[in-house]
């Protein structure tokens, strides 16, 4: 995966047609447009001057969430705090995505393993 940051007003490109990866997310706020895009998708290469972040793996929380949970964050997240592990969070209407740097993914899968937390492989 790829996070790119985009000026505020600026479309959207279409993504591509390779495999989109799990997650393809568009952020706007005042400030910026974030993007989250296959790491294959020619956006991240081709788009001038952009700023762009990567590559991540990213795993979400199965099942649809309900939003009334409390906590579900902080128990993904602390083992991959103690394990030093910088993560990025994106919520969607239905769950909870972490995204990992590629590099630091089997030290993030290593952690939750420890702290008793089952990784499913969604391929």
């Amino acid at each position: 995966m790829a996070v790119l940051r985009l000026p505020p007003d600026v479309p959207v490109p279409p993504s591509d047609d390779v495999p989109s990866g799990p997650l393809d997310a568009v952020i706007r706020t005042p400030e910026e447009t974030t993007l989250v895009r296959s790491w294959q998708d020619s956006a991240v290469e081709t788009l001038p001057d952009v700023e762009r972040s990567g590559p991540y793996r990213a795993w979400s929380v199965p099942g649809k969430l309900d939003f009334e949970l409390v906590g579900v964050l902080l128990e993904l997240i602390e083992p991959l705090r103690i394990a030093e592990v910088p993560v990025l969070a994106i919520s969607t209407f239905d769950t909870d995505w972490i995204l990992v740097a590629e590099e630091r993914g089997e030290v993030a899968e290593a952690a939750w393993r420890s702290a008793g937390i089952e990784i499913l492989d969604h391929e």
